[in-house]
């Protein structure tokens, strides 16, 4: 008996030791469940001096400033150019045009001549947004691109320009910027990857370097290219007075940034605007005001207002029927009960009383009426009999 017990005890560990190695095993094998899918960089090393953010999207260029003062007719250019340009990077033509198609961009044409129509053409692309990151101190800053630009004629500061992604040409199977070291281009040219859709004379530049903006010669910085966001900004006013854009809610603050990041790039920015039920038309013109405050061109507000008679009904739901009825009911019930005596005497009062004299000297009161005819007193016959 003895030795049938420990045959039967062995035979269970091992069946609990096959047991508890199988349930290692599956739990050590990842499934389709557990299994987390790898995620994909945001920040990609494309090329030397290029790299792509794909959060934006954005293409980020390595620079280093390369004047400091003087008239520039080129923003961005190569090492190798023979232009005076503000900022030069050690990237690769064919690397920057290539890395700007990557992020979805579609180029277009530099300005040309041309013959068809007998005139000269600006340049066209995909509309884009120009930044510049750089370290003030100990601070990380991000201006515009025109930001570090006055024009030469005023001294002044500069609108966003027209930038496109011209795309420039090519010239015995190489890129023309390659050759002219022209990256982005502030007046006409031929090569330029990015130009402005506008004619600039090359002869007669029309922004100088603003020295008081940018850092120092030689100082390090990065060219951040992305996609204008042109299109409209389309609101609906709550009745709370918070502002609904796409899939989020914008406090009135919060709209004050969305407006002002927009037009540093694109001066040009329209915002519709309209109320939704319950907000008042009054109150969507208040806003309106205010949201061209910001920085909104008055032609590039747009107000949407809601019928008046949807502006009737809404204020009516206020006080609604149901309300009005029970408020009616209180008041019924507030308002003290008189007796017919009472009224007999108001009324008897009303019927005797004399009417008053007119004034001799003259006032701007109104005309009196004439004297209402006493009631005849009743007759002793006809007078009740007493108590």
């Amino acid at each position: 008996m003895a030795g049938i017990s420990v045959r039967r005890l062995m035979r269970h560990c091992v069946v609990a030791t096959l047991l508890l190695t199988a349930t290692k095993a599956i739990a050590q094998t990842p499934t389709a469940s557990t299994e987390k899918p790898k995620e994909q960089k945001k920040r990609i090393a494309y090329a030397p001096g290029i790299t792509l953010d794909l959060s934006v999207p954005q293409v980020e260029i390595s620079a280093k400033v390369s004047q400091d003062k003087g008239p520039v007719g080129c923003f961005l250019g190569l090492k190798n150019n023979k232009n005076t340009c503000l900022l030069v990077t050690h990237a690769e033509a064919k690397d920057i045009r290539a890395a700007l198609k990557e992020i979805g961009l579609k180029p277009g044409f530099p300005t040309h001549d041309d013959k068809t129509a007998n005139r000269r053409a600006e340049a066209t692309g995909h509309r884009l947004a120009i930044s510049i990151g750089f370290q003030d101190g100990n601070l990380k800053r991000t201006v515009a691109a025109h930001e570090w630009l006055l024009s030469v004629s005023g001294k002044a500061a500069v609108e966003a320009p027209r930038w496109v992604f011209s795309g420039s040409t090519l010239a015995d199977e190489k890129l023309a910027a390659q050759d002219t070291g022209v990256i982005a281009s502030l007046v006409d040219s031929e090569s330029a990857i990015i130009g402005i859709q506008k004619l600039n004379p090359p002869d007669r530049p029309w922004a100088e370097v603003d020295s008081r903006a940018k850092p120092k010669v030689g100082s390090e910085c990065r060219v951040l290219i992305r996609a204008l966001e042109d299109e409209p900004i389309v609101l609906q006013l709550t009745p709370e007075g918070y502002f609904t854009y796409k899939d989020d809610i914008l406090s009135p603050l919060d709209l004050d940034e969305l407006v002002k990041s927009r037009i540093r790039h694109n001066p040009g920015q329209v915002v519709e605007l309209s109320p939704m039920e319950g907000a008042s038309n009054l109150f969507a013109k208040v806003a309106a005001r205010a949201i061209t405050g910001s920085g909104i061109a008055p032609e590039n507000m747009k107000v949407h207002l809601r019928p008046e008679k949807d502006e009737e009904a809404s204020s009516a739901v206020e006080s609604s029927p149901a309300q009005e009825t029970a408020s009616g009911k209180q008041a019924e019930t507030a308002k003290p009960k008189s007796s017919a005596k009472d009224n007999a005497k108001v009324e008897t009062k009303k019927v005797e009383s004399p009417a008053p004299s007119p004034s001799p000297s003259p006032s701007p009161s109104p005309k009196p009426h004439k004297p209402i005819r006493p009631q005849a007193s009743p007759s002793p016959n006809n007078q009740p009999q007493g108590k």
